[in-house]
């Protein structure tokens, strides 16, 4: 049996600009090098499928929780590039979860489980 010592356990990780890039990349996808919409263009896309009644509910309404949505400034930053695309005569509502930091460990902890019925 092999025993490592503190200094193996122990390794020096880098993070460099792609952390701040990644999150970039869903308002503009051609920092990716794909032609794809951004998010922005997605979420306008699913609310236009709406029924025209509920569409102003629906740009009142979009909420955030984990992943790329944990970056700093990630909500205000999506509401900003929403509110070019939007009509203007409403008011965008991007709403984070106050735990969406842990959503994913709580739903994990629940049993769900992506693919599960």
């Amino acid at each position: 049996m092999h025993h490592s010592s503190n200094t193996d356990f122990f390794r020096k990780v880098s993070v460099d600009t792609a952390r701040f890039k990644a999150p970039e990349g869903l308002m503009k996808t051609e920092l990716l090098g794909v032609d794809n919409p951004t998010l922005p263009k997605l979420i306008d896309a699913a609310i236009q499928k709406c029924p025209m009644d509920v569409r102003r509910e629906m740009w009142q309404s979009i909420y955030l929780s984990g992943g790329t949505t944990l970056t700093p400034g990630f909500p205000e930053r999506l509401q900003k590039e929403l509110g070019k695309i939007a009509p203007s005569s409403i008011t965008i509502q991007v709403r984070v979860n106050c735990y969406h930091h842990i959503t994913l460990f709580w739903n994990f902890k629940r049993g769900d489980s992506f693919g599960r019925s």
